[in-house]
């Protein structure tokens, strides 16, 4: 709550006269307090729609002949104007009360904002619950991401991959009998994909085979996104992508399908060149952390493009 005390007297009265303005800003309302000396002899409250920091609110007190005009002569000081008829008595300063300006502007859309947001849609409250459902699988990408940085450390990278697939084939086992969805909906293809991934660490113990898994990988898997987008129309990976990342907008799921494999063969070709470069426990700490980094805005800005363009809707 803002308080703002201005004190004048007027003609032919020697007792001292206070205004008291409380604004209450979330409530957005004002309350006058008129007093002489230490009686109150006038209340009054009152909305507003702005943050009122532009222009000025006149309050009439019938009872003493008075008009009261309270309002912003800057954006960090306020003004009154006490007048009886049309004569101002009194004034607290000479500066003209504030027009609104682009910082008004700002305002009103935030206030707009938080009345959208103090009353969420129907819609609205949906995609919370579904984005809050996604959390414990966000959470079980970020162990696995862990355990495989620790494992290859201490292990090497054969043992880090095929705990990874025992983890995933672990968790898909699980998933139906607990109430969180822990592998965020792609169970089958995940467990599908480290059966592959465990295959080649077994089948090649080599790190540079270990460390182009990520390149066979994203072949198989654009592969499987291309595949979902003209056989199946998006219906699974596109679906599921469409329904994750709905915070972006509308995605139609054919389109998030293709996009997702653009981006698997744009970060396959960041990846690729890196194996060859970088040491093994240089690619180990890339491909636990910084790849992430890399990763994440590909896909995102894949599938903004994926958005369903405003003619289709």
């Amino acid at each position: 709550m803002l308080n703002t005390k201005f004190k004048f007297s007027l003609p032919g009265d020697s007792t001292r006269w206070t205004l008291i303005v409380h604004e209450r800003i979330k409530a957005q309302e004002q309350h006058f307090v008129l007093k002489r000396g230490k009686d109150t002899v006038f209340e009054s409250r009152h909305d507003y729609d702005s943050m009122s920091l532009a222009g000025s609110r006149r309050v009439h007190v019938a009872d003493h002949d008075l008009e009261l005009e309270f309002g912003a002569v800057s954006l960090v000081k306020y003004g009154l104007v006490v007048r009886q008829g049309e004569e101002i008595i009194w004034r607290s300063t000479d500066k003209p009360f504030r027009e609104a300006g682009k910082i008004d502007q700002t305002f009103e859309k935030i206030d707009a904002w938080s009345e959208q947001t103090a009353a969420p849609t129907p819609e609205a409250i949906a995609q919370a619950e579904r984005q809050k459902a996604l959390r414990p699988s966000i959470f079980v990408d970020i162990g696995f991401g862990i355990l495989f940085f620790f494992v290859a450390r201490e292990f090497g990278l054969v043992s880090a991959a095929l705990t990874g697939a025992g983890a995933t084939l672990l968790l898909t086992a699980i998933n139906p009998f607990v109430k969180w969805d822990l592998l965020g909906g792609f169970a089958a293809f995940g467990a599908v994909m480290a059966l592959i991934s465990a295959g080649i660490a077994w089948a090649f113990e080599d790190d540079l085979i270990i460390k182009l898994r990520g390149t066979i990988m994203a072949m198989i898997g654009a592969s499987f996104a291309l595949y979902d987008a003209f056989v199946l129309k998006g219906g699974y990976l596109g679906k599921r992508m469409a329904m994750y990342m709905e915070g972006l907008g509308d995605i139609a799921p054919k389109r998030a399908s293709i996009a997702l494999a653009c981006a698997t063969l744009l970060i396959m070709a960041i990846d690729t060149p890196l194996a060859f470069i970088l040491t093994t426990d240089q690619w180990i700490w890339y491909n636990s952390f910084l790849d992430t980094f890399i990763a994440i805005p590909i896909v995102l800005g894949a599938m903004y493009m994926a958005r369903t363009p405003e003619k289709d809707h």
